[in-house]
């Protein structure tokens, strides 16, 4: 059973079990919409679930995930006070979060841009934020994250690989959920602070790629490019012979490194 400790950062700081649903995003969606009639804070609410039925991953993509083996929940968050046009911070603050909780765990990782963690050159974690806007301001923030922790078994099509596998035992999934709520809570803090320079600088420092030469895919075919950062929009910034490239989600491919 999961059980989540008190977290000052947090407004709401509750869990909501589902033992089954279809998407833990549409349900912190439905429950945000319910809060809307009553004004009772939810941020910092927890949905949390031991098997999605129809995950959703980045740009409409399905989140594949084995029953009970794996952390898949979503995070509902109030960040009225980040403007509509910074909310790349919330996939910069949440990516820095789950990746220094990987960290915490003895897991090294790299923030494979915009929002993916990866281990070595594979996919261990995503996450997939839904913004809800009023007006030029963020009303809501529904931030699912999929993360790969006991499953053994994967697609070979996918890249994947999980914490299980990485660090050669089993983890404990309330542990890890609870690890990763601070992590998050603690750079939320920094967030409302307006402490971003720092946390914008370290998340392009810990891009998969940043200053090293690889081969990428775009609409015109393969080249290779360093990454360089990201800029104010959450855009890539790859540095080609050619000269400096922006490059927006899904407009750009990492191969892999021996192609």
């Amino acid at each position: 059973m999961y059980k989540i400790l008190a977290n000052p950062a947090f407004a709401a700081n509750k869990l909501h079990y589902l033992p089954s649903c279809h998407s833990t995003n549409e349900v912190a969606r439905q429950l945000f919409q319910q809060a809307r009639h009553t004004g009772q804070p939810l941020d910092g609410l927890v949905v949390v679930t031991d098997e999605q039925t129809a995950g959703k991953g980045q740009a409409g993509s399905r989140w594949l995930a084995a029953p009970g083996q794996n952390l898949t929940c979503s995070l509902l968050l109030q960040p009225s006070f980040l403007p509509a046009r910074q909310q790349f911070l919330l996939t910069v603050m949440v990516s820095l979060a789950l990746r220094q909780a990987l960290a915490k765990m003895g897991l090294p990782a790299d923030i494979k841009w915009p929002n993916d963690i990866w281990h070595e050159e594979h996919k261990l974690a995503g996450i997939l934020i839904e913004n809800i806007l009023r007006g030029q301001a963020l009303e809501g923030s529904i931030v699912g994250i999929g993360l790969n922790v006991n499953q053994t078994v994967f697609p070979p099509e996918i890249r994947a690989v999980s914490m299980k596998m990485a660090a050669g035992r089993e983890f404990d999934l309330n542990e890890v959920l609870s690890t990763l709520l601070a992590e998050t809570g603690r750079l939320y803090d920094e967030l409302k602070a307006g402490r971003v320079a720092v946390m914008k600088d370290l998340y392009d420092k810990l891009l998969l790629g940043n200053g090293k030469n690889r081969v990428f895919e775009d609409a015109n075919g393969k080249f290779s490019g360093v990454i360089i950062g990201t800029d104010t929009f959450g855009r890539l910034l790859v540095q080609r012979k050619e000269g400096l490239y922006k490059y927006q989600h899904k407009e750009i491919t990492f191969l892999p490194q021996n192609s």
